[in-house]
């Protein structure tokens, strides 16, 4: 769901991928407020793999860890410690969330779902994690929507506040002239 509200907005995309992993490295160009953003969606299994796969990476201002609900496994992916090794290793001082998802959308039946993460439980893992934001959603756009506005707007204020106003203005136009071209 991520993937399809990202190319819904995104002015230009490309894909590549890592040699040594299995997984796709998607980056967007998007709009947001006429400032031209650049994500870069990384996915992968769990922390340590990250941090080892992608140690060349200088900056990261965004961090969403997923977690499937219908797999009560997948709250032993994500360690205390290694959320701090990640932050340390890229100067990490950005949006971190713990996103609980049911990725399956097939487990309707009140049977199915007594398995799943309770919402406790996820709470309780993103407080041990310590991430700023924890949000359980089911599969669907505008929750999606919602929760990368919340990115969007924080990476705004931020270089808003800590880039010049030179800088700013100049992105700015820069995000206007590519508007007019899309």
């Amino acid at each position: 769901m991520f993937k399809n509200y990202l190319n819904e907005l995104s002015i230009e995309t490309s894909k590549g991928k890592n040699p040594r992993l299995p997984l796709e490295e998607i980056e967007y160009l998007i709009l947001y407020s006429s400032l031209p953003i650049k994500v870069k969606l990384f996915e992968q299994i769990n922390l340590e793999a990250f941090l080892n796969e992608y140690s060349e990476i200088t900056k990261l201002d965004a961090l969403i860890l997923l977690i499937d609900i219908s797999q009560k496994q997948e709250l032993e992916h994500y360690k205390r410690n290694s959320l701090s090794n990640v932050a340390d290793h890229y100067d990490f001082k950005g949006v971190s969330i713990l996103l609980g998802m049911d990725l399956k959308e097939n487990s309707q039946t009140e049977e199915d779902k007594k398995g799943f993460i309770r919402e406790q439980e996820l709470i309780n893992k993103a407080m041990n994690l310590g991430v700023l934001y924890c949000f359980k959603i089911t599969n669907n756009k505008q929750e999606v929507q919602e929760i990368l506005d919340k990115i969007f707007r924080f990476f705004l204020f931020k270089f808003k506040t800590t880039s010049s106003p030179d800088l700013f203005d100049l992105a700015l136009k820069y995000g206007e002239s590519l508007e007019g071209k899309s």
